[in-house]
């Protein structure tokens, strides 16, 4: 990245992906499978409307597009079938996360790149 783009890339996309998957892990649980563009409109439009720590400026949005790319490369989301919606479009839902913690430490990747719930969870399984 050159210095002249760095005032535009001032904040880490990574912490935000990570605060997303939280949300969108916890909001498939209680609601069961969805679509990227269902999750992306309940995390732009419904979500900040129930959020009582929603702070006006935070959220900056998403898209479905970025919905499904953070999800494909997750090992908190798995794609479980597929539905028709102007084309095929796929459903998403969560892994049991007994499954993510024992592949998250299979990975050996280090362990700040999880969510802070799924940290606190691999660090209980290697106690």
């Amino acid at each position: 990245m050159s210095k002249t783009n760095k005032k535009y890339h001032r904040f880490s996309r990574r912490g935000a992906n990570k605060h997303l998957q939280t949300k969108v892990y916890d909001y498939l649980i209680e609601h069961g499978e969805k679509t990227a563009n269902e999750i992306a409109h309940w995390y732009n439009a419904v979500r900040e409307t129930h959020d009582e720590y929603y702070v006006r400026g935070k959220n900056y949005g998403t898209n479905a597009r970025q919905v499904s790319n953070i999800m494909a490369k997750s090992l908190l989301f798995e794609k479980v079938g597929e539905t028709v919606n102007n084309g095929l479009v796929a459903l998403w839902y969560v892994r049991p996360l007994d499954v993510v913690v024992e592949r998250a430490i299979a990975s050996r990747r280090p362990i700040k790149k999880y969510p802070l719930f799924l940290q606190k969870a691999i660090l209980e399984r290697l106690e």
